[in-house]
């Protein structure tokens, strides 16, 4: 839609100042809904989390009933809370691309902590690369926070990702493991990291004996 374009372009909100012609983003709160698939997306710029889930549960509740007395039908909704714009498009591009977006933030708060080439999470952000063209890793983003560049990147091997979602995202016990560590739509390695870090590490999945691939990503290197 017109309207995903210009969000994917960064140009959704995009106002010109009458005075001096200067381009200013307006980063105001966004709904994004998938009816077909399912997915009702809502971007609070720099809000807070744990209050936000709760609104954003009751927004998607108030959507689905509307939806009944409509057409008669009520589909099951997925429901995120994202706090930055960058956020929303990643969320978006991970869903469309068919990627588990609980394992890939689950995958990211490993990479943060990788043991040779560890990445710091309070100066730079991993961000899911949907315009790599290599289909045989998924690729992140490293992003300086204070700039909003991207200063690096580092990747998991695809081969791996399949492997651990055929464990945690493919499986009734595996998908139960995940939704402890996300309880709520707030589906992101921040709240593992900022949010309820020590939590969240004991009650991490244990990896398979055969499967170390969070912590056996490449080695991170500076974007060209």
């Amino acid at each position: 839609s017109p309207t995903l374009l210009a969000l994917l372009k960064g140009t959704l909100n995009l106002a010109t100042c009458p005075a001096c012609q200067s381009r200013i983003l307006v980063d105001t709160p966004l709904v994004y809904r998938d009816a077909a698939e399912g997915l009702f997306i809502w971007l609070v710029p720099g809000g807070d989390w744990r209050p936000l889930e709760v609104e954003l549960l009751r927004m998607a509740e108030e959507a689905g009933r509307q939806e009944e007395e409509e057409d008669g039908t009520r589909l099951p909704l997925t429901c995120r809370l994202v706090l930055s714009r960058r956020n929303l498009v990643e969320k978006i591009m991970l869903f469309r691309n068919g990627f588990d977006d609980a394992l890939v933030e689950y995958i990211k708060f490993n990479l943060y902590h990788h043991r040779e080439h560890p990445i710091d999470p309070e100066a730079n952000e991993l961000l899911y690369d949907f315009s790599a063209t290599d289909d045989e890793k998924l690729m992140f983003l490293v992003i300086d926070r204070k700039s909003g560049r991207a200063t690096a990147h580092t990747h998991l091997e695809m081969s791996a990702y399949q492997e651990l979602a055929a464990v945690y995202a493919d499986t009734q016990d595996g998908r139960e493991e995940m939704r402890k560590i996300f309880p709520g739509p707030y589906v992101s390695a921040s709240r593992m990291i900022c949010g309820d870090a020590e939590e969240a590490e004991a009650e991490a999945p244990v990896r398979p004996k055969t499967k170390r691939a969070p912590r056996a990503a490449g080695k991170k290197k500076s974007a060209k």
